[in-house]
C-alpha cells in the first residue's frame, strides 16, 4: 500500500516515505522559514511528540506563513499540509508548484527502488504537474 500520484496522463506509485521525502524536498524549494517550519512538523509527527499547547502553537505558526507567504506559496502549503491519501490538487495549485520547483531536479527515487529505472523520481512528478497544468485537470493522489 502507498501512495499513486495521477494525471490525466500519467501516474507514479510511492510508499509515505517516498511522498513524505517529495514532499520535503518541495518545502526546501520554498524559503527557509517554511522549510524549517514543515522539517519541524516532520521530525515531531514521527516522533509522536506534539502535545495540545505545541500543537496549537505549530497550528498558529501555520497560519502566520499563509499570511506571509500566501500569494506566491499558499496552495504550496496546502500541497504539504494536505492528507497522505485521496489529496486533489487544481490545475492552478500545479502551476504553483511548477512555479516554485523550477528547473529543479535530483536523481533521488521516491517511487519504490525495487522497480529500478522505473521508479518514481521526481522529474516524474514533475511531468505530472505539467500534464495537470496544461489539461486544466486536477492532479490526484490516493
Amino acid at each position: 500500500m502507498g501512495v499513486n500520484i495521477s494525471s490525466p496522463n500519467h501516474d507514479i506509485a510511492m510508499g509515505y516515505g517516498g511522498f513524505a521525502r517529495l514532499r520535503r524536498t518541495i518545502a526546501g524549494l520554498c524559503p527557509n522559514e517554511i522549510k524549517l517550519h514543515y522539517e519541524y512538523l516532520l521530525k515531531n509527527l514521527w516522533h509522536l511528540s506534539f502535545d495540545k499547547e505545541e500543537s496549537d502553537r505549530y497550528d498558529r505558526q501555520t497560519e502566520e506563513l499563509y499570511v506571509k507567504y500566501g500569494k506566491k506559496y499558499g496552495k504550496v502549503l496546502d500541497f504539504l499540509y494536505a492528507p497522505d491519501t485521496d489529496g486533489k490538487l487544481s490545475y492552478g495549485t500545479c502551476k504553483q508548484l511548477l512555479d516554485v520547483i523550477g528547473d529543479y531536479d535530483d536523481d533521488s527515487i521516491y517511487g519504490y527502488a525495487g522497480w529500478g529505472e522505473h521508479a518514481a523520481r521526481f522529474r516524474d512528478f514533475k511531468e505530472i504537474l505539467e500534464d495537470c497544468y496544461k489539461s486544466k485537470k486536477p492532479l490526484i493522489w490516493d
